[in-house]
């Protein structure tokens, strides 16, 4: 089983499965209602999986299959003893609850879903799946080929989706929907020489069992699979998406009032975060105007520092050098981890241009990583240490080690994922300068360019904001900008909602835990416990996140202090 992460948005491919397969075993062990209950949920397929040896297609059918299957599944749940189980189970089954209900939410307004999303969008998604089917014999390569030879239908119900969302009203923004355009036709333009061809020709030739003409035979088969069925898909994908420019929103979802109580909802499932749209908003700009002081305070200290921190040597290598240092340098700050094998590798030219910097693929046995291959080694830096350690690799690897035992793999959590991974990038700046003042500047400067992406975002849903109150931001948080790239950040805002917010509020979820428990906890405070109570969490709602750290906190806290009883 593999599942992989595009930084921006965590798309979980596949279930871990030996996480998941621990979970079970230990439902299993428990009382017998928690084991009829687990053995009668079913999993639903959304969009985009597998199943068989077809992708589920993009098309009102699919959603409505999913909502049958969550209805299903609530009844189930809510057939079981609350009374009886133990506390984490309750909080197990409260989880559950909360997350398929604003799942429902979103499927029964499906047209407001945006399955070309700039990124993590299914079209920039089907390569990458594609170039990971592995086959150990021929039986595995004729369902392979079956999938590629289906992928057609599949790329032709994201036309018709979107031809749908047309005539809603709730189609992309003109100019995301031409860099939709422009990557089906980079990877399709020369169907010949797409990658998949060559990768699939080394697989078939290292298989055994077959004769010499019996993979010439593959070959071909593969190759007039990609050829005249994937390509032509893409091209007719790019020729559809052309005709659709004159519907292409020009506002944010909160212009009528069925398009703001799906947002709503969408910014609850995508942070993980109990706080109202308002709340997370105040947050934002709370944190952002910390930020701006922040880095105004050390520049009226150091007047060079804002372009020295540029300058300070990162790794020599960004490769798997690179990772090898972080997993080095942060074995006194993060609980350890066996050894993973793992590579670090650029994207294809043809798909470079997916709209992510990186991307982790876990795998059972070869982790990898994939980096852009325009990108400056700061920014690669970052990448690595989000994709890698500490963060999405070590993450899911930490998961492995010490599977959690819940039924979440009913549910997914991005707030809690990709919080952590920004929460890890931003920490590995201590690993390159000993300066508190450069480190302080460092995440200043990152995290404010996370957080203004959230809030553009929130602005434009939420409240009317257009280029004026962009360019307003950006004069106040001192980014440079030009009139095309406001009408960029709001294009993309419009277009891809709920995009950053995983990140920007999973972040400042985890700080703010983090200074509760730093205060709470004052001297006995340390990194190291600190990060084992967030991994020990599991992905999960902050509530429970929460509930997690105070816990360890009660545990950690000075004798003296934990005994003191209020006047």
């Amino acid at each position: 089983m593999r599942g992989y992460f595009l930084r921006g948005c965590a798309i979980i491919q596949a279930v871990l499965a030996c996480v998941w397969m621990s979970g079970c075993q230990a439902w299993l062990s428990s009382d017998p209602s928690i084991r009829t209950l687990w053995m009668e949920l079913d999993h639903w397929h959304e969009p985009g999986e597998i199943v068989q040896t077809k992708f589920v297609p993009y098309e009102g059918q699919s959603y409505k299959e999913c909502i049958d299957i969550i209805d299903d599944n609530m009844q189930t749940l809510q057939q079981s003893d609350y009374d009886s189980l133990t506390k984490e189970e309750q909080s197990e089954y409260r989880m559950l609850e909360e997350n398929w209900e604003m799942k429902k939410n979103l499927y029964e307004n499906w047209l407001y879903l945006e399955p070309t999303a700039l990124l993590a969008g299914a079209h920039t998604e089907l390569p990458f799946t594609i170039s990971m089917f592995e086959f150990n014999d021929k039986w595995d390569m004729s369902g392979d080929l079956k999938i590629i030879r289906n992928t057609a239908d599949y790329l032709d119900s994201m036309l018709i989706m979107q031809q749908q969302k047309a005539e809603a009203g709730t189609l992309m923004a003109e100019q995301s929907l031409e860099t939709v355009i422009s990557f089906c036709r980079n990877f399709a333009q020369d169907p010949e020489q797409i990658y998949l061809i060559d990768l699939f020709y080394e697989q078939i030739d290292d298989l055994g069992q077959m004769t010499q003409e019996e993979k010439e035979k593959a070959k071909k088969d593969f190759h007039d699979a990609i050829v005249y069925d994937l390509a032509p898909a893409y091209i007719r994908l790019a020729d559809g998406l052309e005709l659709l420019k004159p519907y292409c929103s020009t506002q944010g979802l909160g212009k009528t009032q069925q398009g703001e109580s799906f947002y709503r909802t969408l910014v609850a499932y995508k942070t993980g975060s109990s706080r109202t749209a308002e709340e997370m908003i105040e947050m934002l700009d709370k944190a952002l105007e910390e930020s701006i002081e922040e880095r105004m305070r050390l520049r009226r200290k150091d007047e060079g520092i804002q372009y020295r921190i540029y300058q300070i040597p990162f790794f020599d290598a960004m490769d798997e050098t690179t990772v090898k240092e972080f997993q080095s340098n942060m074995k006194d700050d993060f609980p350890g981890i066996g050894n993973q094998k793992f590579v670090v590798e650029r994207m294809e030219e043809q798909i470079d241009d997916n709209g992510s910097p990186g991307l982790f693929v876990y795998g059972i046995g070869v982790n990898e990583i994939y980096l852009s291959s325009d990108m400056d080694p700061k920014d690669q830096f970052y990448t690595l240490a989000h994709e890698g350690y500490p963060g999405h690799m070590y993450q899911m690897n930490y998961f492995e080690e010490h599977p959690y035992y819940h039924l979440r793999q009913y549910a997914e959590y991005l707030g809690y994922i990709e919080g952590w991974a920004t929460y890890a990038e931003n920490y590995s700046f201590c690993y390159t300068t000993q300066n508190p003042d450069e480190l302080a500047y460092f995440r200043a400067d990152n995290v404010l360019r996370t957080l203004v992406d959230a809030r553009i975002e929130m602005g434009v849903h939420l409240q009317g904001w257009g280029e004026q109150e962009i360019f307003d931001l950006f004069n106040k948080t001192g980014i440079l900008s030009t009139p095309e790239y406001e009408k960029y950040c709001l294009d993309h805002a419009i277009s891809s909602p709920g995009e950053s917010l995983a990140y920007a509020i999973g972040y400042l979820e985890i700080m703010e835990l983090k200074t509760y428990a730093q205060t709470e906890l004052g001297d006995a405070y340390t990194d190291l416990a600190f990060h084992q109570a967030v991994l020990d969490a599991g992905p999960s709602p902050f509530w429970h996140v929460r509930d997690c750290v105070e816990a360890y906190v009660s545990k950690n806290k000075p004798q003296s202090e934990a005994q003191e009883q209020p006047a």
